[in-house]
């Protein structure tokens, strides 16, 4: 596909998708933050549990002043409903596939972090390890501590 058609393929879902809107959103983090927490342990919450839990999340980040918003639990969770964030049915909320999508899309950005931090600290292990081997005055745990090294590498 061309630059223009991929660029008019994203631009629509910039403009149409979900997930894309929800990332958008004002109160992103707040909004991820609650829903995340309101599902991690159940797949439906009722209603009125959320709307309670809401208004003391809201009123709680005030007290913080980390949340400044006067709108109120049931208008925010209506919006979620109609932005498509949140599916309503019987009185039970969901998730949708574009919450859904966004909240693996976050974990994501966080696990990468957390390889190349995983990457650097093996880096650093080696590092250390070499110098002792180095540094060591000790012949045979000099030896030893190579024989060991090499030891992932020898073919039985």
């Amino acid at each position: 596909m061309s630059f223009q058609g991929l660029s008019a393929k994203y631009r629509r879902l910039y403009q149409e998708h979900a997930g894309w809107r929800l990332m958008r959103a004002d109160n992103a983090p707040h909004i991820m933050a609650f829903i995340s927490d309101l599902f991690s342990e159940r797949s439906e919450v009722p209603y009125n549990r959320a709307k309670l839990l809401l208004e003391a999340q809201i009123e709680h980040s005030r007290n913080l002043g980390i949340w400044e918003t006067q709108t109120n639990a049931t208008t925010y969770l209506n919006q979620w409903i109609a932005q498509g964030w949140l599916r309503e049915l019987d009185d039970l909320l969901t998730k949708t596939d574009a919450t859904e999508m966004v909240i693996r899309f976050c974990h994501g950005l966080e696990e990468r972090s957390i390889g190349v931090s995983a990457s650097h600290l093996r880096i650093v292990q080696e590092a250390v390890r070499d110098f002792v081997v180095v540094t060591n005055e000790d012949t045979d745990s000099r030896v030893k501590l190579l024989e060991e090294k090499k030891q992932p590498f020898s073919v039985k």
